[in-house]
């Protein structure tokens, strides 16, 4: 997203705190500007194998402005025979802080630095399973090109390795309060937080007005995660406790501060069609959060070959330090709770149960509002567009799946409309 602060043409007299979000937070790009990418090679598949046969690349997504950035390569570890290892265990580092906690595991980064340490709040559970499916899905994104990123991840650490732990004292010693350390680790690319007028921006819109300066002064609102919650219409403003660390953003507040859900809702169906056909995983308890890009990302050199001679490509404000604020990028992670799936009536029952139970919201069909209804067309249509392509060479009954897994939710959702009706 580049950060614009051009007059809205279109404004109908809405008030200066929801025009300055709308414009901070506006996934919106000049779609003109940026031509569908150019498929990947076969040559260039992960060689991740699932139970269909491979595919080619999938057609280019109406989302692409919301693309994740071109990979760069992972951050190379040099070693220094010169130093002893008394030098290497006691070396300076900048301390560690946390920046996220769940039921199972915290978060832990160092200031300035682009990687995320989760940490096993218990050393009976462990992050093997994270790393693997973490793994998996990063592979499988990439390979079909969905419009949702997935941060890297370097490497897992297990809880026995003790010259690991010896000579990382400083992260020891921040997580030792919230997580039963010796335990495993996993070190993952950090998504990069949003900036600093988004992150006022909410603070003024959602916060209640008596607390808005300790907030704006609060260092834990440094880290800025958007949730997104597509199926629920419950967001409030002034609720309390307020924080920025996974904002919780619904469906009602993206139509107020006047976010692409059709965008958004599109790329969610992409991502969950990759995870359930290509990854032959459940998906349980992942979550999708708008987050900052790391780097700004000029156009390639086949998107400029689509242009017309000398078209303006810079920032739509016309200011050049804006080209540099990087741009909101739709992100999918926790991947601690997913598992396998079979490419059978079974895997699709697995699906089903963590697209209900496990907390990430997708839009819902029998809603009453249009921006509702809109949000589960633009959602199923991708779901279903993405899973045709990955299942194209299996059989009929494999290629229903995917039909199945949405006409079950459907069932589900009228269910419980019917009984919150009887109450």
């Amino acid at each position: 997203m580049d950060v614009d602060h051009d007059d809205d043409p279109n404004d109908d007299g809405d008030s200066e705190l929801t025009n300055m979000v709308r414009r901070v937070l506006d996934l919106s790009l000049d779609d003109d500007l940026r031509p569908p990418p150019t498929p990947p090679s076969s040559t260039n598949l992960s060689t991740h194998s699932s139970s269909h046969s491979p595919s080619p690349s999938p057609p280019p997504s109406p989302l692409h402005s919301l693309s994740p950035s071109p990979s760069s390569s992972s951050p190379s570890c040099t070693s220094h025979s010169s130093k002893t290892k008394e030098q290497e265990t006691t070396r300076d580092t900048k301390p560690f802080k946390k920046i996220g906690e769940g039921g199972c595991s915290a978060v832990f980064t160092q200031e300035g630095e682009p990687i995320a340490v989760k940490i096993s709040k218990k050393s009976t559970f462990g992050e093997w399973n994270d790393y693997v499916m973490h793994t998996i899905i990063h592979e499988e994104i990439q390979r079909h090109d969905v419009d949702v990123m997935v941060p890297k991840c370097y490497f897992f650490v297990p809880a026995d390795d003790t010259e690991f732990l010896q000579k990382n004292q400083d992260l020891i010693r921040a997580a030792r309060d919230v997580c039963d350390v010796p335990t495993d680790m996993l070190i993952c690319e950090r998504i990069p937080s949003l900036d600093e007028d988004t992150k006022n921006a909410l603070i003024n819109q959602y916060c209640a007005p008596r607390l808005r300066m300790r907030e704006l002064s609060d260092p834990k609102n440094d880290h800025c995660l958007v949730k997104i919650y597509l199926g629920s219409t419950e967001g409030k403003t002034g609720e309390r406790p307020f924080s920025l660390r996974n904002f919780e953003l619904h469906l009602n507040q993206m139509e107020e501060v006047g976010l692409d859900v059709d965008r958004m809702a599109s790329a969610v169906g992409q991502a969950l069609a990759v995870l359930h056909w290509a990854a032959n995983v459940d998906g349980w308890g992942v979550q999708f959060v708008l987050g900052g890009s790391r780097n700004p990302i000029p156009l390639s050199y086949l998107e400029i070959e689509e242009m017309e001679p000398s078209t303006y490509t810079g920032p739509k404000s016309r200011i050049i330090e804006h080209f540099f604020r990087g741009k909101t990028m739709l992100w999918m992670l926790n991947f601690d709770q997913v598992q396998p799936i079979t490419m059978d009536v079974a895997g699709v029952s697995r699906a089903v149960d963590a697209a209900v139970f496990g907390d990430i919201f997708l839009p819902k069909r029998y809603s009453r509002s249009p921006f509702e209804k809109r949000a589960w067309d633009k959602f199923r249509d991708r779901y279903i567009e993405t899973s045709n392509f990955i299942l194209q060479y299996e059989d009929r009954k494999i290629q229903q799946l995917p039909h199945g897994f949405l006409d079950r939710l459907n069932r589900i959702e009228l269910r419980n409309k019917s009984h919150w009706t009887r109450e």
